[in-house]
């Protein structure tokens, strides 16, 4: 299922740039509770259904596979200061996730973060919409067929009934 994109060609050019980006992995900082950044690499896989990170300059840092199905929400700015318990900034973006736990992402410049939360945006979205079809269609696959009753076959031909004569 193709992404929904922006009509205006350069905002289609930066995003497919971005996402292209994202695929190969790119280094990002990831705001910790004390308020340090943390440098760390976040890809996304081919499929687009997790975020992977993993800080950099680690020898055997452990890697975070994030379903994006667990994204709840996706914040700009200082929006889940309180839900988060991170101490964001105007240049963070936070995912709030259905476990409780949270993820802010700092970045260099609004631009550069608002194509990353908008994009980030698209790919839950469509992540969740294909999850809900998949869904729906196991629900209807589980569903009681039609019962087939073993009727008995249809007589083409017709007698007379004996009382209309």
């Amino acid at each position: 299922e193709a992404l929904e994109m922006p009509e205006d060609p350069l905002d289609r050019q930066e995003i497919s740039g971005f996402i292209r980006d994202l695929v190969r992995g790119r280094t990002l900082p990831v705001l910790a509770v004390n308020g340090t950044a943390v440098e760390c690499l976040v890809a996304m896989d081919k499929q687009l259904r997790y975020m992977v990170i993993q800080r950099t300059g680690k020898k055997e840092a452990k890697r975070r596979a994030l379903a994006l199905e667990t994204v709840d929400q996706i914040c700009v700015g200082t929006e889940a200061l309180e839900d988060s318990g991170l101490p964001l900034t105007e240049m963070c973006v936070c995912l709030l996730l259905t476990e409780g736990q949270a993820v802010a992402f700092v970045f260099q410049n609004l631009r550069e973060r608002d194509l990353f939360a908008s994009t980030l945006s698209m790919f839950v979205d469509q992540r969740q919409q294909i999850l809900r079809e998949s869904v729906r269609l196991s629900k209807m696959s589980a569903a009681p067929q039609e019962s087939t009753l073993p009727l008995a076959p249809i007589s083409r031909h017709v007698q007379p009934d004996d009382a209309g004569r």
